[in-house]
Order: structure tokens, then sequence, then C-alpha cells
């Protein structure tokens, strides 16, 4: 169990090397601190359940670093999944400028993409407007700066698009 004074003792202590550890390892400061900042909170709410048996330093590193690979796995999901929506939304673009291609192609190309606006449409409020801004390319730095959020909650708005899109289209990449 860890109490209010040794959590701030630890947090105060360890925090500034595990965000420096934590950048090593996802490449920005801003992911860094999403990850970090999750990673205490989420030591916080379990304070209860924890019994550290060895060092705290090691268990505090070993925490981080695997929040860090989780969010680098959770991201490089997000960018298949992305790829794979721009790329059916490109093939959107290609049906409607060819129109000599085989008519039952271009039906079902016409059904797809149907079924994706639809998808789409549907979708509400920043998690629709985080998703096509991505679609259109924008990288998570440009859409947080554009819609004034943390790149964390544009990451969050992908990832409920995509779970939503997965759900309703019924494909997964």
């Amino acid at each position: 169990m860890i109490d209010k004074e040794t959590f701030d003792h630890i947090y105060n202590r360890y925090c500034p090397a595990l965000l420096n550890h934590a950048k090593k390892i996802v490449g920005r400061i801003e992911t860094a601190e999403n990850v970090v900042s999750g990673f205490f909170a989420n030591l916080w709410e379990k304070r209860d359940e924890i019994v550290i048996h060895d060092k705290v330093e090691g268990y505090l590193y070993t925490g981080v670093t695997n929040a860090c690979l989780k969010h680098l796995e959770h991201e490089n999901v997000e960018r298949k999944y992305c790829e794979y929506v721009q790329n059916l939304y490109e093939k959107s673009e290609r049906l409607w400028m060819h129109d000599g291609e085989n008519p039952e192609n271009r039906m079902m190309e016409q059904e797809t993409m149907s079924e994706f606006a639809r998808a789409v449409d549907a979708l509400q409020g920043q998690c629709k407007e985080v998703l096509e801004l991505r679609i259109k390319g924008l990288s998570y730095q440009e859409i947080a700066e554009k819609m004034n959020i943390t790149i964390g909650a544009v990451g969050n708005y992908i990832y409920r698009a995509t779970a939503k899109l997965r759900k309703s289209i019924g494909n997964k990449p």
C-alpha cells in the first residue's frame, strides 16, 4: 500500500528521470509526458493493491518501459488502421475519376465506400473531426494544434473513431 506522502516522494524523486527514460523510448517529450503521467495515475489508482518486492526504482523503470512499449504498439495499430482508412478514401476518389472501369468492381467499390462514408458520418463531435483531419494526412501534432487539444487526446479520439469504424464496417486491417 502506498500512502499520499510516499506517492508524492516517489513522484518528485523519479518523475524527471522517468520522463527522460520514456522520451528515449517513444521519441517525443509530449508522448513521454502522457505515458509517464498515465503510469503515475495508474499507480495512484492501484496504490492499495501494489506490493513492491524489489527496489522501487526498478519497479518504476520497468513499469514506464512497459507503458511506453504498449503505447508504441497501440500507435502502430492506429497508424495501420489510419493507412487502411486513407487507402479506402483514396480508392473512393479514384472510383469517381475512372468511368471506364469494370462495372461490377465499380459497384462493389461504391458499396464499400458508401458504407465507409456512412460509418464516418455516424461518428460524432471531435472523434469525427480528428479522424477526418487524419485521413487528410495531418499528423497528430498538427491535429492537436489545429483543434487546441493534446496529442494524447488526438490519439484517444483516433482510437475511439477507429474502434467505432471497425464495429460499423466489420473490417479489421
